[in-house]
């Protein structure tokens, strides 16, 4: 969470994509939370892909969904997420 509140310049440039490893437990660790890495991304991106490859489903989606998308982490579950803006 500290990254993403100090880049304030790389996150308005709408053309570069990040990647972001989420994991609850050290999010907590660190005092924050997974719904407030959601609220700060969903701020500066359109869309995001979730990595974790054992899961069914769509794995692209538009940020709007990052909080039901992610959902299912839980202290133990880990993922890694694209973001990125589209303008389509």
């Amino acid at each position: 969470m500290r990254v993403l509140e100090g880049a304030c310049s790389l996150l308005a440039k709408r053309h570069v994509a990040w990647q972001l490893e989420l994991d609850s437990a050290l999010l907590a660790a660190a005092g924050t939370s997974l719904a407030d890495v959601c609220t700060k991304v969903q701020q500066h991106f359109t869309h995001f892909i979730d990595l974790k490859g054992a899961l069914t489903g769509r794995r692209h989606r538009e940020i709007t969904e990052l909080p039901q998308g992610l959902a299912y982490l839980n202290g133990s579950q880990r993922t890694d997420i694209v973001l990125y803006s589209s303008s389509r």
